[in-house]
């Protein structure tokens, strides 16, 4: 009989350790598990960080179109630089370079 109730007591060790196994498995690799945690927190850092720089260039460009909407100079800079535009009075140089400029 004391061989009997040892199998018994071996048998459920083994099923509790298989559950406990199955158990960790479960909490550390399954789909809500530990490591799919930190992947998602890595994730959100991530985005937090994205947040933080499109939240930064939203004011640069928010601080740009008020000097746009009140700062004339501002405004006839932009037109100079970047579209080229000239102001009456103005004497305009054009510089060719290459070949182009042997042709005359």
């Amino acid at each position: 009989m004391a061989g009997s109730s040892r199998i018994r007591v071996v048998i459920r060790l083994a099923l509790l350790g298989g559950v406990i196994i199955v158990v960790l498995y479960l909490f550390v690799f399954s789909r809500y598990g530990f490591m799919r945690l930190k992947e998602l927190e890595a994730e959100n850092a991530g985005l937090e960080n994205r947040i933080t720089a499109v939240e930064a260039e939203n004011a640069e460009l928010r601080y740009e179109i008020e000097r746009m909407e009140s700062d004339m100079e501002a405004i006839e800079r932009l037109a100079r630089t970047d579209l080229g535009l000239i102001k009456e009075g103005d004497e305009v140089y054009r510089f060719v370079e290459g070949d182009d400029a042997n042709a005359d």
